[in-house]
């Protein structure tokens, strides 16, 4: 089952023959305006820390819809092709990746690539998509949602080295650093 989003307007009328009370509800055809139906996504993604994008599988393109400022500056680019994205992903994240985008579920499980950005190197990234219709006999769009966990894992990172490492010594990498 996929998620379907509507833009419904409804407001109270009158029946003028019968004078009853009754709701007047209008479905809004949003197919040329999805950025209007996903405003309270936005707002809600920007509120709780997450962004949100869009994935276009017929153009190969992601677009960023918003979310949290410090997400976005991670995405200099509103839009950029799936390739180049790939590319700032680790090596071996990027099979999970590809899982991610080409799912057919109504919502996909949570998967955690390390993505390389242009100027802060590596980050721990939390993503999942969900299928959704928009609008009676609209189009079928592939969400994301993403979130930065990488004071998270630093943090799980370091308290890792400290448990299992002797008493005084240093660990040598960044656990953010990339691989040799």
């Amino acid at each position: 089952m996929q998620g379907l989003i509507s833009l419904i307007e409804a407001r109270p009328v009158k029946d003028p023959a019968s004078r009853e009370r009754l709701v007047w509800v209008h479905s809004m055809d949003a197919r040329n305006d999805p950025g209007g139906l996903l405003i309270p996504f936005r707002l809600a993604a920007a509120a709780t820390d997450l962004g949100l994008w869009i994935y276009a599988p017929w153009k190969h393109q992601l677009d960023w819809l918003g979310g949290a400022p410090a997400l976005a500056l991670l995405f200099p680019h509103a839009s950029a092709p799936l390739s180049r994205v790939v590319r700032r992903v680790h090596p071996d994240d990027r099979k999970a990746l590809g899982r991610l985008v080409r799912s057919t579920a109504a919502q996909s499980p949570w998967i955690s690539p390390r993505f390389r950005t242009e100027n802060e190197g590596w980050h721990h990234m939390a993503c999942q998509t969900r299928r959704i219709q928009l609008g009676y006999d609209g189009p079928e769009q592939v969400f994301g949602v993403i979130r930065d966990d990488t004071r998270l894992e630093t943090g799980r990172q370091k308290a890792l080295a400290t448990r299992w490492l002797p008493s005084g010594s240093v660990p040598t990498r960044s656990p953010t650093s990339p691989p040799p």
